[in-house]
């Protein structure tokens, strides 16, 4: 029945983020210690750099303990981002997956609970990152005091200089641009991986995730050259439009270039991102095999 359906649609969501919160909470939450760990090295290298009498093995221990913070950071970004796939290959494709397919759901509900999980826990990772980057700016960095206030200054002027060069409507059109882009991008990178996952747990006997791995950077590839042409076509014809009056549209022609980049690149991220989910469910639905 329809109830029982969406009762079950809604126990798959559920669970998807049931077992990705266990791990990926804690191992944020000791991201963030890390970080400040490595804000406190930060500031205390900076102080004793002042007093010019620090020995070289506390510098060189302080040194070692930030290194290791930044990148304890960047295998927290890594391995969420691997942890999300490798979900979705166990919950699919191992025998976890006979048990996923028997349920009253259809294809696509199973796929679009897979993929909302990833694009939650994804941009759940983006924020983690960029706040640790926040605490390592503003408070690693500052001379004396608790914050770096010369950062936020920074900020003002470069916003007060923003808005006496562009418009409000260019500023905001710029600022959605930018959102709608990161939003694309990453539905696209997502898909791009299931597609590339499905595929070679498909067609590979053995080793399916070195399949997948060579199909996931094969699709890219080939994404990659056709933005890179397209945009390389649009941009010359652009440019090469206003050369004739360069000097006194110049502002015109980059607020076009980025324009066309922008459209250009949503356009065809959404179109790929839209194919690959397609695939992707015809194959979960038509060509898996468990067996």
């Amino acid at each position: 029945s329809r109830g029982l359906g969406d009762v079950y649609k809604r126990q798959l969501l559920k669970y998807d983020m049931k077992s990705m919160v266990h791990l990926l909470v804690p191992l944020s939450i000791a991201v963030v210690g890390t970080t400040i760990a490595g804000t406190a090295a930060l500031r205390i290298m900076q102080t004793i750099d002042n007093t010019k009498n620090a020995s070289w093995i506390l510098t060189s221990a302080l040194a070692l303990i930030f290194v290791s913070t930044i990148l304890a950071l960047l295998a927290f970004s890594v391995f969420s981002e691997i942890l999300i796939m490798y979900r979705y290959y166990t919950h699919l494709f191992t025998d976890e997956g006979y048990l996923t397919f028997t349920l009253p759901v259809k294809t696509s509900s199973i796929l679009n609970s897979k993929l909302i999980n990833a694009l939650i826990w994804s941009v759940y990772t983006v924020l983690v990152v960029f706040f640790c980057i926040f605490l390592y700016v503003i408070f690693g960095t500052a001379e004396e005091g608790l914050i770096n206030s010369k950062i936020f200054t920074e900020i003002k002027n470069a916003l007060e200089l923003l808005t006496q060069t562009y418009s409000a409507w260019v500023i905001l059109k710029y600022i959605v641009e930018i959102v709608v882009i990161f939003i694309i991008s990453l539905l696209y990178g997502v898909l791009s991986i299931y597609l590339a996952l499905t595929i070679g747990s498909i067609i590979a006997k053995k080793h399916k995730i070195l399949a997948a791995i060579g199909i996931y950077y094969g699709l890219n590839t080939v994404m990659s050259i056709f933005v890179m042409i397209v945009n390389f076509i649009f941009t010359f014809t652009v440019a090469n439009s206003y050369q004739d009056s360069y000097s006194s549209n110049y502002e015109i022609a980059i607020d076009r270039v980025f324009d066309i980049s922008f459209f250009i690149n949503a356009a065809s991220f959404l179109v790929f991102s839209i194919v690959a989910y397609c695939v992707t469910r015809h194959l979960l639905k038509n060509k898996l095999n468990l067996s």
